[in-house]
């Protein structure tokens, strides 16, 4: 038995180098697939990130363009809007002349006709006069037959 002990020592001995052995194998394997997911990792991430700005690069032009878009369309607006009002302030002086034109006209016609209205009133007040005259002188007539008959 004395002489089985370094026989069992040595026999245990390469059985913990082979272990050990072992182990560094699937230490070294182990390692080596955990670099490759790292490297397969990092290049996902680059990739990722590098689609998320290509995106963004995109996404930010649209953007831009829409706006240059959209401010093409206000200055068109403006520019419409500006050309409605102007004719509608030239509608509305040419309809202000015209009213203006129409009252002066009316007023040549009121003006003629309140004219007409005095003239009117100033015969029918010289004639109302004429037949009063008429009236006093026969009121005096017979005022003075009568005063010549007493």
């Amino acid at each position: 038995s004395s002489l089985q002990a370094p026989y069992k020592m040595r026999s245990s001995l390469n059985v913990t180098r082979s272990t050990l052995r072992d182990t560094r194998e699937r230490i070294f394997v182990e390692t080596s697939r955990a670099k490759a997911a790292d490297e397969r990792t990092l290049a996902l991430t680059r990739q990722i990130n590098s689609t998320a700005m290509n995106e963004a690069k995109a996404t930010k032009a649209a953007l831009i363009a829409e706006m240059q878009r959209a401010q093409a369309i206000e200055t068109s607006l403006q520019a419409v809007l500006l050309t409605a009002v102007q004719v509608e302030a030239s509608r509305a002086t040419t309809a202000e002349n015209a009213l203006n034109t129409l009252l002066q006209a009316s007023d040549v016609d009121l003006m003629s006709q309140i004219a007409a209205a005095r003239s009117t009133a100033t015969v029918a007040a010289l004639t109302q006069a004429a037949q009063l005259t008429t009236e006093v002188q026969r009121g005096l007539a017979a005022e003075a037959s009568l005063r010549a008959s007493v």
